[in-house]
C-alpha cells in the first residue's frame, strides 16, 4: 500500500468518526428538548436556575429559618420539629 494510499484511508475513518459522533450526539440533545447548537447555553441556564450550585446552607440558618416560621406561625409545632429533626439529622 502507498503511503498517500493509506493517509486517504486514515482521513476518510477519521472523517467517518467525527460525522457519526456529531449525528449521535445531535440525536441526544434533540431527545432530550435541547436545540443542539445552543446546548451548552441552555444547560448552563438550567443549572442555574435549577438551585443546583446554590449555597449550602449552615445548620443555624435552617433551625433559624424553622424557629422564625414557627414564630410568625407559618408552621405547627409538628411541622416545626419535623423540620428540626431533619435538620439535625446526620448527612444533612
Amino acid at each position: 500500500m502507498r503511503a498517500s494510499s493509506f493517509f486517504a484511508s486514515f482521513w476518510c475513518r477519521i472523517f467517518a468518526l467525527i460525522s457519526t459522533v456529531a449525528a449521535r450526539n445531535r440525536r441526544v440533545l434533540k431527545g432530550a428538548g435541547l436545540d443542539p447548537p445552543a446546548a451548552q447555553s441552555q444547560l448552563v441556564v438550567r443549572v442555574s436556575r435549577s438551585g443546583f450550585m446554590a449555597p449550602r446552607r449552615t445548620l443555624e440558618e435552617r433551625v433559624e429559618e424553622l424557629v422564625d416560621l414557627h414564630r410568625r406561625g407559618v408552621n405547627s409545632a409538628e411541622e416545626y420539629a419535623m423540620g428540626r429533626a431533619s435538620a439535625l439529622a446526620p448527612g444533612q
